[in-house]
Order: structure tokens, then C-alpha cells, then sequence
């Protein structure tokens, strides 16, 4: 019964707390003042324009973030590079070589999902506008929206972090770009190493490994600022060293489909 009076005491005392003053205290946080800490994060950054980066070409993508800890709009602009190489009889070689830039624009319009033979479906209808090249018309698609459709393969456990996705645990406080801030964790096991936890540590002397590779020991972490509540930096860390990770950078921009484009109103 002390235990549940406990419990309870703790579940109030976090309700009447600012995620501010919860992000600030000295202790690791609950459940609960995670979940609330969160919370208040995704409504800070609901309606904010942030320019994220790129590990390929440096021109990262452009967010207008939506409800939930969601982006309603991402514009991304990428690179296509090729070439061939041919002979003929006589011995000479010719080459060719392009470059054609690929430019798309993501709008998340919180619309139902409707096929067009009239049917409505559950989901969130996406229209997807491509221009290949930059003299070129642009196309327009309606999609469905996916579970974990943030724009890029690169972004979206930072966005599941920020839904509160997994066990999360509080740790540190530090500051992140001058700014203070309270970091978030959870276990990091990446997308292209599926065997990483399947295996098994027994036994002295440690560590006793059954299995390869070795045992996951990398951490994401999601850092938000104490102040703004916006997050602030998403990294991945192994023994406290960082593989990757990225910051959110907060700048205004008018993020808008492009004129003149006719959205298609239905899923085929």
C-alpha cells in the first residue's frame, strides 16, 4: 500500500510540474514526467520551419513540423550523377556523363485517403511533387502516409524519439549549441545490422559472448532545450563515442507546394 501511495504521490507531483521545471530538476525523471516532458516538446516545435543536414550533398531537407511530433511539409533537393563509357570496332571509346538534379516537395496534407473510385480508407493522403531538372515541369502523386513517413530515411528515429516510441530513460543535463538542455536515451540497435540483438552474454570472465557481433552497446540520444522545450540535437554514441547524429536548426521558411501544380484528389 506504501508502494501505490508512492507511486500516486509521484504521478501528481509530476502533473503539476512545468515540463520547464521537470527538465531542470537534478533527478532522472518518471515515466510519466518523460511522457509530459515530450508532450510539451511536440507542441513547441508544432508550426516551426528547421533546415536539417545532408551527409551526402550538404543541402539537407527544409520541415514545417505538424501536430504530433510530425513534419506536415519537407522540400529536399538531391543530385542524380551517371555516366557510360562505350567502344566500337575500330577502338575508340566514347563517354558520356550527367548530372540531373532532383528536386521534391512532400506535403502531408492531413487529408483522409480516398481512392478514386470514391472509397475512403483510413491513413493520411500524401501528395508528393518531383522536378527533374531544373528547366523541367513538375509532376504531382497522392500516396498514403506510412508509419514512419518523416521525408527521409534518416530523420525518423529521431521523430519516433520524439513521440515517445521505445523506453526512454532521462540522464544528463548539458548544453547543446550554447544552450541548456536535458538529454533523452534509449537503445540503439541500427537498421542495417538486424543480428544485433540476437545475441547472448553468460558467464566469467566478461564479456562471454554467444553469437556475433558483439552485443549492442550504442545509445541514441535526443537532446531538448530546457527553455524553448524544441529538441535540439539527435546523436548515436558507442562507449560515449559518437558515430552520427545531427542538429536541428530553426530558421523561417515559407514552405509552400509548388504554383501552378494541379494536386491529383484521389489514390489510384
Amino acid at each position: 500500500m506504501k508502494t501505490i501511495a508512492l507511486l500516486a504521490a509521484l504521478v501528481v507531483q509530476a502533473v503539476n510540474q512545468s515540463p520547464r521545471a521537470l527538465l531542470n530538476l537534478a533527478r532522472p525523471l518518471t515515466n510519466t514526467e518523460i511522457a509530459i516532458v515530450l508532450a510539451a516538446s511536440r507542441d513547441a516545435i508544432a508550426g516551426r520551419t528547421l533546415r536539417l543536414p545532408s551527409g551526402f550533398n550538404g543541402q539537407g531537407p527544409e520541415l514545417r513540423m505538424g501536430p504530433a511530433g510530425l513534419p506536415a511539409a519537407v522540400r529536399s533537393i538531391s543530385t542524380i550523377e551517371g555516366g557510360m563509357v562505350s567502344g566500337s570496332a575500330d577502338g575508340t571509346r566514347t563517354s558520356t556523363h550527367f548530372v540531373e538534379e532532383v528536386s521534391t516537395f512532400i506535403d502531408y496534407t492531413g487529408g483522409a485517403v480516398r481512392r478514386c473510385d470514391g472509397a475512403i480508407e483510413p491513413g493520411e493522403r500524401v501528395i508528393e511533387y518531383v522536378r527533374r531538372g531544373a528547366g523541367r515541369d513538375w509532376t504531382a502523386t497522392a500516396r498514403r502516409r506510412g508509419a514512419n513517413d518523416v521525408g527521409g530515411p534518416g530523420y525518423a528515429w529521431a521523430f519516433a524519439m520524439l513521440r515517445g516510441a521505445g523506453s526512454l530513460a532521462s540522464t544528463e543535463q548539458g548544453r547543446i549549441a550554447g544552450r541548456p538542455a536535458r538529454a533523452f536515451t534509449a537503445a540503439w540497435v541500427s537498421p542495417y545490422n538486424d543480428r544485433a540483438q540476437r545475441t547472448n552474454v553468460i558467464g566469467d570472465p566478461a564479456p562471454n559472448v554467444i553469437g556475433e557481433p558483439a552485443p549492442n552497446e550504442s545509445i541514441q540520444t535526443l537532446w531538448i532545450d530546457a527553455e524553448s522545450l524544441v529538441p535540439l540535437r539527435w546523436e548515436v554514441t558507442r562507449r560515449g563515442e559518437r558515430s552520427h547524429g545531427f542538429d536541428f536548426t530553426y530558421v523561417s521558411i515559407d514552405l509552400q507546394p509548388p504554383a501552378g501544380v494541379q494536386a491529383p484528389e484521389c489514390i489510384r
